[in-house]
């Protein structure tokens, strides 16, 4: 069996639209599709934003649909998921879509995501020289500061693709928070019959139990706000209107 070789990027774009997220506190904009509609001039780009603010959310769609340059050549639709989660449809300069270096490389790309001005990719390869290749792509490109571009061998922990609600988790929850979760799932606390008391976590990750108690209360509600104003309304059976 091959070894998969694991390439972590993190991009700063100048003069793309990406940098428009960073006078965004919290939101977050995930790469669903993309289809080069002619190849080396125009990419159809599906992204998901979401944020804790609907109101921020609503005004960074309403400035990216405003910009004169960016990459962007039009915003195409924009469809309403939830209050604060939107699906957004535009045609990108296909010299400004960084993620078809990683492609047009060899590489399978699990992950894009935009957030406080940055690009992040994650990308696997079959050969090493191939994803060290992008990275030195990525360095003679006019406009790109990278903050991080590693390359290592995939050791097989954790998901290769990472979800869209597995993305978002990461940035959501605190390294606390997602310490104690994890642990807790792991020893079956959220089993039907809990087979461990927060009393053993508390012992095992050398906090007290008050500590522990709030990590899994704050890292619940967390996830719970994050899936109920990320899935679409009407499943809610609200009636607001769009």
């Amino acid at each position: 069996m091959s070894r998969l070789v694991r390439l972590s990027a993190l991009i700063r774009h100048v003069g793309d639209w990406s940098m428009l997220s960073g006078d965004f506190s919290g939101v977050h904009v995930v790469g669903l599709s993309s289809f080069p509609v002619r190849p080396g001039e125009v990419s159809l780009e599906v992204v998901s934003i979401h944020g804790d603010e609907p109101k921020v959310v609503r005004e960074f769609i309403s400035r990216l649909m405003r910009l004169k340059d960016g990459n962007i050549v039009k915003v195409l639709h924009v469809n309403r998921v939830s209050k604060s989660n939107y699906e957004v449809f535009l045609l990108l300069d296909y010299s400004g879509v960084l993620k078809y270096i990683i492609l047009n490389n060899g590489g399978l790309l699990a992950y894009s995501h935009v957030h406080s001005g940055l690009k992040e990719f994650t990308a696997y390869y079959l050969n090493y020289n191939d994803a060290e290749e992008t990275c030195s792509e990525f360095r003679r490109i006019n406009g790109v500061e990278l903050v991080e571009c590693s390359v290592d061998w995939f050791r097989g922990r954790g998901p290769l693709i990472m979800s869209y609600y597995g993305g978002l988790f990461r940035h959501v929850l605190t390294d606390n928070e997602y310490r104690v979760l994890k642990l807790a799932y792991e020893m079956g606390y959220f089993n039907g019959v809990r087979q461990v008391r927060l009393s053993d976590l508390a012992s095992l990750l050398n906090l007290s139990k008050a500590t522990v108690d709030h990590h899994v209360r704050s890292g619940l509600r967390k996830i719970v706000r994050l899936y109920l104003s990320s899935i679409s309304d009407s499943r809610l059976g609200s009636t607001n209107p769009p």
